[in-house]
């Protein structure tokens, strides 16, 4: 029996047969495709299509412009949350916000301030003075502590610790 286009010995003879004619119907399909594309984007106006179902929020605090004690805090729930803190006159309310933040059950919330108005010409110089070494305050504190296990080998691994942890990269 002869083989052909027209013989088909199995059903691999007609894969063989059809793969070169695909080809060029595939290229055909997907140039007709990106033409429609091209014709609908023409012919739609474009939108911003905004999802209503956000999991990430911003809140910009700024205590000289609004009362928080008012702000609703339940429409965060289950979000994830930045704080942004533009202005903090009063440290109290910024805490009750904070607690009413957490209170609503969040994913997350991150606190994000601006520290760059603090200086070191704004420090006294009682506090330079006084500052120890993180050592030095771990030894006084192992020395301060009540405890029943032996503070020099406690002090060691401490030590030990603390600078493998600086050894560390991240």
């Amino acid at each position: 029996m002869a083989k052909g286009p027209g013989n088909f010995q199995n059903q691999y003879s007609i894969v063989g047969l059809c793969r070169i004619p695909t080809l060029g119907l595939h290229t055909k399909m997907i140039s007709l495709r990106q033409k429609a594309e091209e014709l609908a984007r023409s012919l739609l106006p474009a939108r911003k299509l905004v999802n209503p179902f956000t999991i990430f929020s911003k809140i910009f605090y700024d205590d000289t412009k609004e009362d928080y004690d008012k702000h609703d805090t339940s429409k965060y729930r289950d979000q994830y949350v930045k704080l942004i803190v533009v202005n903090k006159n009063d440290l109290y309310k910024f805490d009750k916000f904070t607690d009413r933040l957490y209170k609503a059950d969040c994913h997350e919330i991150k606190i994000i301030e601006d520290f760059t108005d603090l200086n070191a010409s704004s420090v006294s110089d009682d506090i330079v003075e006084n500052t120890e070494d993180t050592m030095t305050l771990l030894g006084r504190y192992v020395d301060e502590s009540d405890t029943p296990l032996k503070k020099d080998r406690l002090k060691e691994n401490l030590a030990k610790l603390y600078h493998e942890a600086q050894d560390l990269e991240l």
